[in-house]
């Protein structure tokens, strides 16, 4: 059931106090009172305990308001929001003070009233979370234990030794345990969940830096269950820099390990689909031909000859033939293009928190997104799959950190534009996605949009992903580039059409 949200009103101006109870009528809110005065309106507030007060700054006196507000904070915790139509300094400075929710200046819009009283129930919500939140770890250890054993990640603790002095729930039973006794005492590799070569590489690393990040490892759970982990650790020291012990996170990404393998198997599939497409469709040429001809051997020889029992047999094999060749060339079909106009900076903006993960914490994201809208006419679910595997493959090439840059901006393609002469005049929209990575040797250049070809090793990449996003980009009409120079990054370029118009004159 939704809770009612009342509100009383503090306000002395009548034309002010209608034009807010007519905007009320069509808000999800209640006013439930209404006061002239700051007395009154300090009244009304113990007596009926609203969820939000608006208060007008200037009441029988320039501060009343002011001071109203500050009378009912020091006892109730009620938002209060002023109203105002003074802009001098010292009555702004002194409704500071009091730390109200929000300001709304006379004359006063609906959608700026909705908007302010939302965002102050909004704050006050969280900030009494935040202070019930301080209070509770400040009470006592048991709460520590509490959000420890509420961790999602797995935590531990080490010795010196390498032995486990303290898990908290999630890694227990990440495990596959019971209960942290079965853990505490002993290290990984006694437990059988790590290969010793493993281990010692790990602590090899951590001991000669103090820290070690995104260390991935495969794991073996008590229940004889493979997992993929990513692993953070760091040596904890006292005030005289003698080592304590070693906590560390440890995160399992066999389910992320498992959608990339998805991934890589749906751009085989994908390819394989295209390529059989394709070859479908030339056999199906070529079986028109035949039976075409043996249509005319059939009609011009009569039916005693021995030839014309020969053309009904090519005839019949065929129809046969180019029968499951249509049928091939129907499951090889993709879903139609469904592309319209939208804005390609907020719809990378949009992408962001899908964009980071993929990046990890070891390589910085900028975007230099054009400030006017850049508009694109394509299909956003392609689009956003030619990012990325774009982000992905600069991921790639950056395995000890790095930047990758998004860029946006509008296009006027002519005879002076630094693109290639074949690319069509008109408006486009460019997309750049820079990387400071391995970069690409030359001689590798010409083959990267090829389907199957690639320098990854066979675990880490298909071939696939550049081939379809070329594909992608041709179906939408656009053109992609690539500018590479090895150990310095790549920097591939697309332009997309901006309008309709556009992209249906390139089809």
């Amino acid at each position: 059931m939704t809770k009612i949200i009342n509100v009383l009103l503090v306000e002395g101006d009548p034309l002010t106090h209608k034009q807010i109870r007519y905007f009320f009528d069509t808000l999800p809110y209640t006013l439930i009172e209404v006061a002239d005065s700051g007395k009154t309106g300090i009244q009304k507030a113990f007596t009926i305990k609203p969820d939000l007060i608006l208060m007008d700054v200037i009441l029988e006196t320039p501060h009343a308001g002011i001071d109203a507000a500050k009378t009912i904070k020091a006892e109730i915790d009620i938002p209060i929001v002023f109203l105002t139509a003074s802009r001098e300094y010292e009555t702004l400075i002194k409704a500071l003070q009091t730390n109200p929710y929000g300001y709304l200046v006379k004359p006063i819009n609906r959608e700026s009233l909705q908007s302010t009283i939302e965002i102050s129930l909004l704050r006050h919500r969280y900030e009494k979370k935040l202070i019930q939140y301080q209070q509770a770890l400040e009470e006592s250890e048991a709460m520590f234990r509490g959000i420890f054993s509420a961790m999602g990640n797995g935590y531990y603790r080490l010795s010196k030794k390498g032995k486990i002095i303290l898990v908290n729930p999630a890694m227990v039973t990440m495990l596959g345990y019971t209960s942290e006794n079965q853990l505490i005492g002993k290290n990984f590799t006694e437990l059988g969940c790590i290969d010793t070569d493993s281990r010692n590489r790990f602590f090899e690393n951590l001991r000669q830096n103090g820290e070690i990040s995104l260390f991935e490892s495969v794991w073996t759970t008590h229940t004889n269950r493979v997992i993929n982990i990513i692993e953070n650790a760091h040596a904890v020291y006292d005030d005289k820099s003698t080592l304590l012990y070693y906590e560390g996170t440890i995160q399992n990404i066999t389910r992320i390990k498992e959608l990339e393998i998805q991934l890589r198997h749906s751009q085989k599939m994908e390819v394989i689909g295209t390529l059989s497409g394709r070859i479908a469709h030339e056999i199906n040429n070529r079986m028109t031909t035949i039976l075409g001809y043996a249509d005319l051997c059939v009609l011009r020889l009569k039916p005693e000859e021995k030839l014309h029992k020969y053309a009904k047999v090519i005839q019949k094999n065929a129809r046969i033939t180019a029968d499951v060749m249509r049928q091939l060339l129907n499951l090889s079909r993709k879903s139609k293009n469904q592309p319209f106009e939208f804005d390609l900076n907020h719809h990378l903006k949009t992408r962001e928190e899908i964009i980071i993960p993929i990046l990890g914490k070891n390589i910085e994201l900028k975007f230099k997104l054009n400030p006017q809208p850049t508009n694109v006419y394509a299909d956003p679910q392609q689009i956003e799959h030619v990012i990325i595997n774009l982000v992905i493959n600069a991921r790639d090439s950056m395995p000890e950190g790095g930047k990758l840059t998004i860029e946006t901006s509008n296009q006027i393609i002519g005879s002076d534009s630094k693109w290639k002469s074949e690319i069509p005049p008109g408006s486009y929209s460019s997309l750049t996605i820079s990387d400071t990575g391995t970069g690409i040797p030359n001689h590798v250049i010409p083959n990267i949009f090829d389907p199957l070809f690639t320098t990854k090793d066979p675990s880490v990449g298909t071939g696939l992903g550049l081939s379809i996003v070329k594909g992608i980009i041709q179906e939408n009409h656009g053109f992609i580039s690539v500018n590479s120079k090895e150990g310095k990054g790549t920097t591939f370029h697309l332009l997309i059409p901006a309008t309709r118009e556009i992209s249906q004159q390139l089809r």
